[in-house]
């Protein structure tokens, strides 16, 4: 399974040298090396030194991809279309932005003649039919045949996949005793092309079909886009995922495709649009996560509010974006409209778990979503089928922040917000109190990484806890994350989150909450001990408490940190 580089591509067109670009011109006229090093004049073995440096730099091994790519890339001209196959591709109305690393990994998909069935899959406003699109334009000249695009969106049946086959490709079905099934499998027969079948996920009861197709001969390829696998013999996936976008608080953008297309789309309704390094369009990016169609949409509001006031409103509702532009379909008007058409074709168990691993931040593992979530492997399965989650090589399960707000929301609409947080804040106080002892022995280094990798589900669980005034539970659970926040160097926010938390314990003499806010004191002391005008007070205010429990731990800490 391939998956996209999570980091920004570089330009390879400028990374290329003169030199080379002068070779790869002349390899791309079909010169042989030999011709190369006489036109040159140069020695042959040069050429040969040459061409390893460019097969290394595009990330190819002959001297046919290494054209190809260069014409996906835009360092090299495509063919004049008189000289290219026959095809049904639409022209874009817009320019294909970033994606350069993702383009060129389908585009080697298909140039290798053992790949004949990928699909390209992810969920629903992530770009998949532009993608598919731009390396479908990129390798026309590989299909003596053709190159077809085959919009599959509105059919309502798997039967009439034949039908919009035929209508793509030009063929007239002729009487005959034959299907019309085995009649475009016979025509195609001999032929060298590749099909692309976009939006799959609703049909997938027409796998067969694209199964005979394959196995009619073998000059057919063909190129999906799905929400779904397909689950053919055969089948390479390709998971896309968002546009780079920037992780962090930043105002450098232009290395990022997603501020990129922000900007881009901007400018449609505001000519002459700048992020001009605004934290707020970097912002967007982040709440949406790089999804293309999302950002489209949000950058639409442009012309009447700031970016910042855009990004506070993606956060408030998910049903801020859309948008009523005609020559959209129905489905992709909204981010709600996109999600909606997924959730509907969930089974029962399927829509259950999807709901409830919305309450995980920053994903979870495995154990997690068996545990809070009462999942399945089977399920869990069945939702990375549908990219609805993703399993990383952090051995994660992480659901898009889309995707997860309106999964939160159907989450409340079953009723079972409360109880799922409950179970949610009960194994995050059981993981830190497992931990608790490792943090201060030998361990400490690897409970560390696993709390960290889980922090924003711990913070979260601490603070449920909390406002269910499950405070016995929050007891024990407090002193672990006191010591993460500590031994991990995040004092300063563990200073502010602790006092944030403070506040909200009622004053009054019950036991267990004046329990809570002495542990609560402490550690908001120990995390301000840069500032010991603010620390020694609330050590000291959390030894008193503590001495009327007798809860030496706490006293131990804060007469430790005061001496």
């Amino acid at each position: 399974m391939y998956e996209s580089d999570s980091q920004p591509p570089g330009n390879l067109s400028q990374s290329l040298t003169k030199r080379e670009s002068e070779i790869l011109s002349l390899i791309a006229e079909d010169l042989s090396d030999k011709e190369i090093a006489q036109r040159l004049i140069v020695a042959y073995t040069t050429v040969k030194w040459f061409n390893r440096q460019i097969f290394n730099k595009l990330g190819v091994s002959n001297r046919q991809e290494a054209v190809y790519v260069a014409r996906t890339l835009g360092i090299l001209p495509n063919y004049d279309a008189s000289h290219r196959s026959p095809n049904n591709l639409p022209a874009p109305i817009t320019p294909f932005i970033g994606r350069e690393q993702e383009l060129l990994e389908i585009v080697r998909l298909l140039h290798d003649r053992r790949e004949r069935l990928v699909t390209v899959l992810g969920m629903g406003g992530i770009g998949k039919t532009r993608l598919a699109l731009a390396a479908a334009q990129a390798v026309v000249e590989k299909f003596r045949d053709g190159v077809y695009f085959v919009p599959l969106a509105a059919l309502h049946d798997s039967a009439d996949i034949v039908l919009v086959i035929a209508e793509s490709i030009g063929y007239k079905f002729q009487p005959s005793q034959h299907s019309q099934s085995q009649q475009i499998v016979t025509h195609l027969r001999n032929k060298e092309m590749l099909l692309v079948l976009d939006n799959f996920e609703h049909l997938l009861d027409g796998g067969l079909l694209v199964v005979d197709l394959l196995q009619a001969g073998t000059g057919i390829q063909v190129l999906v886009t799905s929400r779904e696998k397909l689950h053919l013999t055969g089948e390479t996936v390709y998971r896309l995922d968002g546009m780079h976008f920037p992780e962090g608080d930043t105002t450098d953008g232009v290395d990022y495709d997603a501020v990129q297309l922000f900007e881009q789309s901007a400018r449609r309704v505001q000519p002459g649009f700048s992020h001009n390094g605004d934290r707020a369009v970097a912002q967007v990016c982040r709440l949406t996560q790089g999804v293309p169609l999302a950002i489209e949409l949000a950058a639409a509001w442009v012309e009447v509010m700031s970016a910042a006031e855009i990004a506070a409103e993606i956060t408030a509702s998910l049903d801020f974006l859309h948008s009523d532009l005609r020559n959209l379909p129905e489905r992709q008007r909204s981010m709600r409209a996109v999600f909606e058409s997924t959730w509907k074709r969930l089974s029962e168990n399927e829509r259950t778990l999807f709901r409830r691993l919305s309450v995980f931040r920053g994903g979870c593992t495995r154990e997690a979503a068996l545990t809070v979530s009462e999942a399945t492997l089977s399920t869990l399965a069945s939702l990375s089928d549908l990219a609805l989650i993703v399993y990383t090589a952090g051995e994660r399960y992480i659901i898009h922040e889309l995707l997860r707000q309106y999964a939160e929301e159907q989450l409340a609409a079953a009723g079972e917000t409360e109880s799922v947080h409950d179970a949610h804040s009960a194994y995050y106080a059981h993981f830190m109190v497992k931990r608790e002892n490792d943090l201060k022995g030998g361990r400490q280094v690897e409970a560390l990484h696993e709390i960290e990798a889980d922090w924003e589900n711990v913070r979260a669980a601490f603070h449920h806890l909390i406002q269910g005034r499950s405070y016995t539970h929050a007891i024990s659970f407090a002193d672990s994350l006191g010591l993460a926040y500590w031994q991990l160097n995040r004092e300063r926010e563990g200073e502010d989150y602790f006092a944030a938390l403070i506040h909200t314990i009622p004053t009054g003499s019950e036991a267990e909450s004046r329990r809570l806010l002495a542990h609560l004191l402490v550690w908001n002391g120990v995390c301000a001990m840069t500032h010991w005008d603010i620390a020694f007070p609330l050590l000291q205010q959390a030894s008193t408490i503590a001495q009327d429990y007798g809860d030496w731990v706490i006293i131990g800490i804060a007469y430790m940190r005061m001496s």
